[in-house]
């Protein structure tokens, strides 16, 4: 899309956002055949470039900080492109403020704390040995739905802590208009505050029924799949009062398993709920490990670099909320006219009383606002930083010299 056709608010937030991440800025722009330059579009760029240009020394030769690394679907399956499984755990990742990255096999596994394989990543001999050796070296793995079964053959090529019974019986068949679905109660710590009872799943579930590891919950099956000759309601049939004997998942050891392909299923519905469930179990699972903690939106963004030679972190913080404009229009006589829905960044409002407690088992010196130079006061507990902003639109940066 041409840079006039964007506020120049939106590019202020990708320049911002490319930064933060760990990339170069690159904006281009298709030069008119007259060979003149746009004076409107240059300014666009300009006044974004000016902000890039303050920020450029403290992102300079930086690199990620993660605590966690997605083995991409996509690369596994080698067949389809934007894979719902790697997208749903992004989404699930970057919504919660988890520091994170998207690894292939081929990638070294030892500088993550935990790998999720998300909901359709089976195992092979080759993926088993490399993977038995990070969980050795004290590595742990986050699986869901098909992710952990033997590419070949219905068994987990893990101890999961929990019996193995095959697929769920209740799925939605191929017609949509009859569906037949399980249901899901997390434990009570595990559960969205704001549900206390049985939560639909669209997607079939693995039955497993916990033996020495600890459960994350209870399925409840449905009265019966919906088919012409049992039928209820518009989506689904509801749970019957009792659990199933099954469990929704399993924690044991080194080993989180979620009996859902609870990833796609976020990307396909986008529930709270869902993913509250599944946040709460990888918080519970990884507790003190994890480098950050925030009280910012789900809609706001966070990463953390470090450079080295300067002997300094970065953190990233970001906020913009985007609108969804355009699309199709119908027209008289039953024509249609107009382009695609695109998610639109306009305004960038404020965000205040912002926290951020940041693992830092090195003395930080200092906590300071970059380009500016203000000095933040940040309090110290055991190998805990944290640090209050009162205010921040579109990108703050903070330096932590230790």
């Amino acid at each position: 899309m041409p840079a006039t056709c964007l506020s120049p608010n939106a590019l202020r937030y990708e320049c911002a956002a490319m930064l933060a991440y760990g990339a170069k800025c690159s904006v281009g722009d298709q030069l008119h055949p007259n060979g003149t330059l746009d004076p409107s579009t240059y300014e666009i760029i300009g006044e974004a470039y000016r902000e890039v240009e303050a920020k450029e020394p403290w992102c300079r030769e930086a690199e990620q900080v993660f605590d966690l690394a997605i083995l991409s679907s996509e690369a596994e399956s080698h067949t389809h492109r934007d894979a719902p499984s790697d997208e749903g755990a992004c989404r699930v990742l970057l919504e919660s403020h988890f520091l994170f990255g998207l690894i292939d096999r081929t990638m070294d596994f030892a500088r993550y704390k935990a790998l999720v394989l998300p909901d359709d990543i089976r195992i092979d001999a080759e993926l088993k040995t490399r993977l038995g050796a990070y969980l050795a070296q004290g590595g742990r793995i986050i699986l869901s739905g098909d992710s952990g079964l033997w590419k070949d053959r219905a068994e987990f090529a893990f101890d999961l802590g929990a019996a193995y019974d095959g697929l769920s019986p209740y799925y939605p068949p191929d017609n949509e208009a009859n569906r037949g679905h399980d249901y899901l109660l997390p434990v009570p710590e595990l559960r969205s505050p704001f549900v206390n009872m049985p939560q639909v799943m669209y997607e079939r579930s693995h039955r497993i029924r916990v033996t020495d590891g600890e459960s994350l919950g209870q399925i409840f099956d449905p009265y019966f799949n919906r088919t012409w000759d049992h039928f209820c309601s518009h989506q689904h049939t509801p749970n019957l009062e009792h659990p199933s004997g099954f469990d929704c998942g399993v924690r044991h050891g080194a080993i989180l398993y979620f009996a859902h392909p609870v990833f796609r299923h976020y990307r396909a519905y986008g529930a709270v709920a869902y993913r509250e469930f599944i946040v709460k179990a990888i918080r519970a699972f990884l507790g003190s490990t994890l480098t950050l903690s925030t009280n910012l939106p789900s809609t706001a963004r966070l990463s953390l670099t470090t450079q080295s030679d300067e002997n300094r972190h970065i953190l990233h913080l970001l906020y913009a909320p985007t609108v969804s404009r355009g699309g199709v229009m119908q027209l008289s006589g039953g024509n249609t006219s107009g382009g695609k829905s695109v998610e639109v960044i306009e305004e960038l409002p404020p965000l205040h009383d912002v926290e951020v407690t940041l693992r830092a088992p090195t003395t930080v010196v200092s906590a300071r606002l970059v380009p500016s130079g203000e000095d933040l006061p940040h309090e110290r507990q055991g190998d805990r930083v944290t640090i209050r902003l009162p205010r921040f639109s579109c990108h703050a940066m903070v330096e932590f010299q230790r």
